[in-house]
């Protein structure tokens, strides 16, 4: 699992690579309209990898496209250590760099526009985000009328999304378009099991970032309620009232 003495993929990944690499049909943005869309906003802190990503359902294929930012100095930092991918991925347009507090932190209002202009677009039955890290972006969605709904970042929302995430993929019915950041992402994930083997993302032991991969289980976490969901509000949510009282 190491090569150079860099880590390069986790000794218990979770998914199989080669199955995942078989879904790496492109599917233009024009042929997305008007069907089924979900999205989720996994933004990290402001010097680290911040993602937003939208997940359509045509005809029972899956389809994902990503957004991705860090700031320059994460690029910088990177680079000093011999990893050269962000550059990379910043120079074919895959990862975008922000230049906010002189590169220190990841333009938030930046990612703000991305997702009012894709909702915009594409109009999706629900945006999830982790209150974390997005409840200021959340709070000012929210309040003009986009479908925001909080993600518990636990086994029993992220369960059922892993597993309908697996189903899809190891059936051929997803398209990620080859996507490089989202396929790093996959390949560093590690699955936590609970003493009921309920599964989430394990930050902690995987190889390297996640973030991507978990905005896509978000995205397929509301995809796979069956009923339409109770959003929580970021206005009447629990943190929320405590910072009031």
């Amino acid at each position: 699992i190491k090569r150079c003495n860099r880590r390069s993929a986790s000794a218990g990944a979770w998914i199989n690579l080669d199955k995942w690499r078989r879904c790496s049909k492109d599917v233009p943005l024009e042929e997305l309209e008007g069907h089924p869309c979900w999205a989720a906003l996994d933004l990290a802190s402001t010097q680290d990898f911040t993602s937003f990503r939208l997940l359509w359902n045509v005809d029972g294929l899956w389809v994902t496209k990503g957004f991705r930012w860090v700031p320059q100095r994460a690029v910088d930092h990177r680079a000093m250590k011999g990893f050269t991918q962000y550059q990379q991925w910043v120079e074919s347009g895959d990862l975008t760099v922000t230049q906010a507090h002189g590169g220190e932190h990841t333009d938030y209002e930046e990612v703000e526009a991305i997702v009012r202009e894709y909702a915009d677009r594409f109009s999706p039955k629900w945006i999830a985000y982790d209150k974390w890290n997005a409840m200021e972006i959340a709070t000012r969605l929210d309040a003009d009328g986009y479908p925001m709904i909080e993600f518990q970042q636990n086994t029993k929302s992220f369960h059922p999304a892993m597993q309908a995430l697996e189903r899809a993929y190891m059936a051929g019915n997803l398209a990620h378009g080859d996507d490089p950041v989202l396929t790093w992402c996959a390949s560093n994930i590690v699955a936590y099991r609970d003493v009921n083997m309920c599964m989430k993302p394990d930050k902690r032991n995987s190889a390297d970032k996640i973030d991507d991969m978990a905005a896509l289980l978000m995205a397929f976490g509301i995809a796979q309620q069956p009923e339409e969901p109770t959003p929580v509000s970021p206005w009447e949510s629990e943190d929320f009232r405590m910072q009031t009282i």
